[in-house]
């Protein structure tokens, strides 16, 4: 009798432990196959992902649970708002993968674009020779370089130079 109780719980025991390799390897292939549907999206870990609008960050994929996080949530929220600012962020999106009681974490790095908004102002600057000969205006952009002008002349100066 105590012979078929060993027997027994030495067959449970293997039973028990078979099954716990097969739910770890559909997990991990769950898992694997998640991982291969977000590169779709993002590129293996998010290299060269560039985002210019909100994006969809689906919350279950083939039977597993995803929760994300940003590391710059100003820039993309875990809900996939975007707010872009003047320049390029690099951002490290994590999704952590749930499937029955395993888990798995993966991060992508994306980039925010940008939307740099260029001034482009333009300036007049004009002279008062104080009675000299006239020098001409100038109407450039901004930060563009200028070209000096004709230096002024009137009876009885020296001109010194422009100041910088």
């Amino acid at each position: 009798m105590q012979k078929k109780y060993v027997f027994m719980v030495l067959i449970l025991s293997l039973f028990f432990l078979s099954s716990c390799n097969l739910f770890r390897d559909e997990s991990k292939a769950k898992f694997d196959e998640v991982e291969n549907l977000l590169e779709l999206s993002f590129g293996k870990d998010g290299i060269d992902s560039l985002i210019t609008e909100d994006i969809d960050l689906p919350t279950s994929l083939k039977e597993v649970f995803l929760t994300w996080s940003s590391d710059k949530p100003y820039y993309l929220t875990k809900d996939g708002k975007v707010n872009r600012g003047v320049d390029d962020v690099e951002i490290t999106l994590t999704v952590k993968m749930k499937y029955g009681d395993k888990t798995r974490t993966q991060n992508y790095v994306v980039t925010v674009k940008g939307d740099k908004i260029i001034d482009v102002s333009t300036y007049t600057i004009t002279f008062d020779s104080k009675g000299g000969s006239e020098v001409t205006s100038i109407t450039k952009e901004a930060d563009t370089e200028i070209t000096k002008p004709v230096d002024p002349t009137k009876d009885g100066y020296i001109f010194l130079g422009w100041y910088e």
